[in-house]
C-alpha cells in the first residue's frame, strides 16, 4: 500500500513539473513590432515653431542654412528661436506652410525617411469634429546634417504642383585651388525646379556634369529672395562640383517669363589649401 501511494506521489509531482514548464514555455516569445506602437520614434525631428496661423497664403516650403536667411523666416512666422541658439554648421531649418484652409484639422508633417526628408500637407479625417474658421497651418524642424552634407528633401503631390521646373540649356563650371593650385572646368546639365512665395523662393538644384564628369552632381535645396525678378541665395552645398575642402556657393540670377539664369560663387574659404568654384547656368521653363 506504502509502495503505491509513493508511486502515485511520484506521478502528481512529475504531471504538475511538466504542465508547469510547458506553461512557462508558452509565455515565452519574441518581441513584434506592434509592442512598441506607443513609443515615440527617434527619428523625429526637433520642432522650433508651429501652428494654425501663420503669414504665408499658399502652399510654401522654406529652407535656412544659414543666419541671414533664418531671419528671413522670421517675417512669416512668429515665435521661432533666436537664431543664435541654431548650429547652421550641423542642421538646417526646414519650414512647411499649409497655405490657406477653410477648417481646422490640417497640418503639416516633416518627417524623416530613411537619409530623405519628406514634407506633408494632412487634411482632417472625414469622420473629424473641426472648427469652421480659416487656417494657414505651419510647422517649423530642425533637420541634423553633416558637414558637406546636402539636404535632401522630398515634396508631396501638395507642394510639388506648385513648383515650377526648368531644364539647362547650358551650363559651365569650374574650380581651383589646392596645394599645387589645379584647376578643373567642365560643362554641367539638369534642372532647377522653383517654388515662390510673394518675395520668398525656394530652389532645388539637380545638376550634373557632362562627359569626363559625368560622376560630378550639385544636388541640394536652398530658399531666400526674390525682388524684381532678382533671385538672391545665401548659401548652396556645392556637392562635387568643387572639390574638398570647400565652401558652399552663394547664387545670385535672374527669374524672368519662362527663362532663369544663374551665377554660382564660392563663398569665401576657411581652408588654407581649399578649393573654390564658379558656374553659370541658363534654363527654360517647361511647365
Amino acid at each position: 500500500m506504502k509502495t503505491f501511494n509513493f508511486m502515485v506521489l511520484i506521478i502528481l509531482i512529475l504531471n504538475f513539473g511538466l504542465s508547469s514548464a510547458f506553461a512557462w514555455k508558452s509565455s515565452i516569445r519574441p518581441p513584434r513590432s506592434n509592442d512598441f506602437g506607443s513609443v515615440r520614434k527617434a527619428q523625429d525631428y526637433k520642432v522650433l515653431a508651429g501652428g494654425g496661423h501663420s503669414k504665408v497664403e499658399t502652399p510654401f516650403v522654406f529652407v535656412a542654412r544659414d543666419e541671414e536667411t533664418y531671419r528671413l523666416l522670421g517675417n512669416m512666422v512668429d515665435g521661432l528661436p533666436p537664431s543664435a541658439t541654431v548650429d547652421f554648421s550641423k542642421n538646417a531649418v526646414v519650414a512647411g506652410f499649409a497655405g490657406t484652409r477653410p477648417t481646422g484639422g490640417w497640418s503639416v508633417e516633416i518627417r524623416k525617411v530613411g537619409k530623405r526628408t519628406v514634407i506633408d500637407l494632412n487634411g482632417p479625417r472625414k469622420d473629424m469634429m473641426v472648427t469652421q474658421v480659416i487656417t494657414t497651418p505651419y510647422k517649423v524642424v530642425l533637420v541634423p546634417l553633416e558637414e558637406f552634407e546636402p539636404l535632401q528633401l522630398d515634396f508631396t503631390a501638395s507642394y510639388a504642383k506648385n513648383l515650377k521646373t526648368f531644364t539647362t540649356d547650358r551650363g559651365n563650371f569650374e574650380f581651383s585651388g589646392g596645394i599645387a593650385g589645379r584647376r578643373t572646368a567642365f560643362a554641367a546639365g539638369g534642372t532647377v525646379q522653383v517654388l515662390t512665395y510673394d518675395e520668398n523662393v525656394t530652389v532645388i538644384f539637380d545638376l550634373k556634369g557632362k562627359r569626363e564628369a559625368a560622376k560630378r552632381r550639385l544636388s541640394d535645396i536652398a530658399s531666400g529672395t526674390l525682388k524684381n525678378g532678382r533671385i538672391s541665395i545665401v548659401r548652396l552645398d556645392s556637392g562635387n562640383f568643387v572639390d574638398l575642402p570647400r565652401p558652399p556657393f552663394g547664387v545670385t540670377g535672374n527669374l524672368k517669363d519662362k527663362v532663369l539664369s544663374l551665377n554660382f560663387n564660392s563663398r569665401p574659404t576657411p581652408f588654407a589649401d581649399g578649393f573654390v568654384g564658379t558656374g553659370t547656368v541658363s534654363a527654360t521653363a517647361v511647365n
